[in-house]
């Protein structure tokens, strides 16, 4: 059983997301809903959830700032938002769970899913550090978090070689030739690698323009890679690919 507290100033979306967790997540147990920031954290530090849903836009402050005052334990996280695409992409980097509003029951069955891969205290804490980052200074940020089947790793921007789609999944390949698979989509990693020197040069392959080592112009257009890799760009991405690199 999972206790968990709603945080949100919209009573409709508090009571829309408890209903569709009581119709089909009966191992969630709702021990408590607020509407602001400080009603929430007298809540939190009074029931001490295994599960937040957090709205990120609220009277008096937002979700983010919310997180910012929790104390150990921390609970698991499921932010909950309408709009503001610079906080899903710092939700993205930092592993953590999101439901865009109006809640769908299959995106709340993802969100929980996600929620339910119980991380340990020092990869809570981490989480916590690259959503301050991407939060604080989006451009300057070095990292982001991916979930896997066994762990939240690490990994630098500057240490991905490419990304290749395996149909609902992402195979990030590394500068020291490991791979992690992890359950995004390419498109929600374009998002997330948001450098000037990543580059989707096809609906499967998005490069670190950074690690190039040379373009095959003789057959089409194939942009060869460290250990071994060499991918197709597609015709409509060929022209646009020469003129970033010039200006790289």
């Amino acid at each position: 059983m999972l206790n968990a507290c709603i945080i949100d100033d919209e009573a409709n979306s508090r009571e829309v997301l408890e209903l569709l967790l009581k119709e089909s997540h009966p191992d969630v147990n709702i021990i408590g809903t607020a509407s602001n920031i400080a009603d929430a954290s007298e809540l939190i530090k009074n029931h001490q959830p295994d599960l937040l849903f957090l709205d990120i836009e609220m009277p008096g402050g937002n979700g983010f700032e919310l997180v910012r005052q929790l104390k150990e334990p921390l609970p698991e996280i499921v932010f909950c938002t309408a709009y503001g695409h610079y906080a899903i992409k710092a939700i993205e980097c930092s592993a953590l769970a999101y439901l865009l509003k109006p809640v769908s029951s299959q995106k709340l069955y993802e969100a929980l899913e996600k929620a339910r891969m119980k991380s340990n205290r020092v990869q809570r804490v981490l989480q916590m550090h690259v959503l301050q980052e991407q939060l604080n200074s989006p451009t300057d940020s070095s990292r982001f978090l991916v979930n896997t089947a066994e762990d939240i790793k690490v990994i630098k921007f500057d240490e991905v070689v490419c990304c290749t789609a395996e149909s609902n999944y992402t195979k990030i390949h590394l500068a020291d030739g490991k791979k992690v698979i992890a359950s995004k989509t390419l498109k929600e990693f374009e998002n997330i690698l948001h450098k000037p020197y990543f580059f989707r040069i096809h609906h499967s392959y998005l490069i670190n323009m950074n690690y190039i080592q040379r373009i095959n112009k003789v057959d089409g257009c194939i942009v060869e890679m460290p250990h071994n890799i060499s991918l197709d760009v597609a015709r409509n991405k060929k022209e646009e690919l020469l003129a970033k690199i010039t200006s790289l």
